[in-house]
């Protein structure tokens, strides 16, 4: 089911994935939920977190049964904000308003009597305004919150990307969620200074299996207000069995005056060599250095365990 949220600047994103030409067992049948609650605004909530202008982010989840509801904010730096409802009951299948208020603030969120358009506003944690990006968990859903950040590699003299205090407040979150079609969608939220984006459109690739590892080509593109154009294109890992995930990616700026880009990095990773140190090729730690047919290349560590499988050697040649 759709999320919906929003402060700050907005357009929207839509990412699909195909589990089904894979053969995928990636949750459409989602044991952990109730079928019960699968069209219902009482049920399980979990999304994304920022704080404006900051780079403070976290997984956010939000639960109402009909006697109660709970949420927690999960911040990226370790410490969990819980909050609790200004109401002390639900009723079923009825459109649902509450405040969840904790030490550390408040947001208001709403649902429609079905559980689709889960919408946060009034996010202020810590004294700092924010964004929430919420998704549904159902039986035939499952929901993947996951924080990140991004950098310039080549910025240039651009008066924002460029500024030491607006790369402070880099942000790049994803939600994703798969449905029952078979099809994965993806909501990135990205944050740069005052500005939160929550984008909408474009397509990836089908799911890859390679090991234990699943592997989806994700991508998109929004308008940066009336500055210029970011595309962005990032592979997203994981592996159910050991619980871990990892999204490493790119991004361009273009406009009439500039041309530029850099990286995108999630807060997690899968460790798929087991070493737990690999041979780095970027500063941003998102590429390693891989050993192909004689030479040196430098690829995404989402990417590794391909070239691995296919004989290639990780690290330099050398």
């Amino acid at each position: 089911m759709r999320k919906s949220v929003c402060l700050l600047m907005l357009g929207l994103l839509i990412v699909s994935c195909s589990k089904e030409d894979a053969g995928v067992d990636t949750g459409v049948e989602n044991n952990s939920y109730s079928k019960n609650l699968d069209f219902n605004s009482l049920g399980n909530y979990q999304g994304t977190y920022v704080a404006t202008g900051t780079s403070e982010r976290g997984q956010v989840n939000v639960t109402l049964t009909e006697s109660g509801a709970k949420a927690s904010v999960q911040l990226a730096s370790g410490k969990e904000l819980k909050f609790t409802s200004d109401k002390v009951s639900f009723a079923s299948m009825t459109a649902q308003s509450t405040l969840f208020t904790g030490a550390a603030g408040s947001f208001k969120f709403t649902v429609a009597a079905d559980g689709s358009e889960p919408t946060v506003s009034e996010v202020n944690l810590n004294s700092i305004n924010g964004n929430i990006v919420l998704a549904k968990a159902t039986s035939t859903t499952n929901v993947r919150a996951i924080t990140g950040t991004y950098g310039c590699e080549t910025c240039d003299d651009h008066p924002l990307f460029s500024n030491p205090e607006m790369q402070d407040s880099f942000v790049w979150n994803l939600v994703l969620e798969g449905d029952a079609n078979g099809l994965e969608i993806v909501t990135a939220q990205v944050s740069a200074g005052s500005r939160t984006f929550v984008m909408d459109g474009a397509q990836a690739d089908p799911y890859a299996v390679i090991g234990d590892m699943i592997y989806c080509n994700i991508n998109g593109e929004f308008a940066f207000g009336e500055m210029g154009l970011v595309s962005w294109t990032a592979e997203h890992m994981f592996n159910d069995k050991e619980a871990c995930e990892g999204v490493n990616g790119s991004w361009t700026f273009s406009s009439a005056n500039y041309n530029f880009g850099g990286w995108i990095k999630s807060d997690t990773t899968c460790d798929v060599t087991g070493t737990g140190d690999l041979p780095y090729c970027n500063a941003a730690e998102t590429k390693v250095s891989i050993c192909h047919n004689g030479n040196t290349i430098c690829v995404s560590i989402n990417a590794m365990e391909a070239h691995l499988a296919h004989g290639d050697v990780l690290g330099s040649c050398d």
